[in-house]
């Protein structure tokens, strides 16, 4: 009668490898498990919604930019003393300078959705250069532009002195319209530039 021999050390091998084995698709799924459960980057609504505001007006900005450069280039050169202003031997950059700033605000607008980093930086460094440009503006209107009343000439009439007081009150009221509009955009922009540098809102950033 025969008899069923086997070898130890095959069975004990057998089992240490079927053991390795075991130990191995558990580990593998743990770190599955622990994957998936790891949270990914917040997304604040705060940068989403800024984001797609800023793509729909500079978008709409960048394509009226580019029209008026287009029409621009058609029209004849026009010849220009050369005792005129910087603003008149210069006319065709003062139209080339928005298309510039628009553009770039708008691929900066759509980093921003993307949560690119170097999106946030330009962001940050464009509204601070508009908030400089509105104080510059306030500036050169109170100082340097509608700054000194207009006075009537010697011996002027009754009407025309009343009608440079209209004149007086006009451009007052434009100064003070003017003033109002730049302080309120420059506060928009300081907010957004003290949220974009917070740094729960750095956190969401990439390179």
């Amino acid at each position: 009668m025969a008899t069923a021999w086997t070898n130890p050390r095959r069975s004990t091998t057998i089992e240490i490898r079927h053991n390795v084995d075991i130990h191995s698709v558990a580990n593998t799924q743990d770190e599955g498990h622990e994957m998936e459960s790891k949270p990914a980057k917040n997304q604040s609504t705060f940068v989403t919604v800024l984001a797609w505001v800023f793509i729909v007006l500079f978008g709409f900005g960048t394509f009226m930019s580019i029209a008026q450069n287009v029409m621009l280039s058609f029209m004849p050169v026009m010849q220009v003393p050369d005792d005129a202003g910087f603003m008149l031997k210069n006319f065709r950059l003062f139209f080339l300078l928005p298309l510039i700033v628009s553009a770039l605000f708008l691929a900066s607008s759509i980093g921003l959705l993307k949560r690119r980093e170097w999106a946030r930086k330009t962001i940050i460094g464009l509204l601070s250069l508009g908030v400089l440009y509105s104080a510059g503006s306030l500036l050169f209107i109170w100082f340097f532009g509608f700054g000194a009343p207009l006075s009537p000439p010697p011996g002027a009439s009754a009407a025309a002195q009343q009608s440079m007081q209209e004149m007086n009150s006009f451009f007052l009221g434009m100064k003070i319209t003017v003033t109002l509009f730049a302080l309120a955009f420059s506060a928009v922009m300081i907010w957004i530039v003290k949220k974009l540098v917070q740094p729960e809102t750095c956190e969401e950033f990439s390179t």
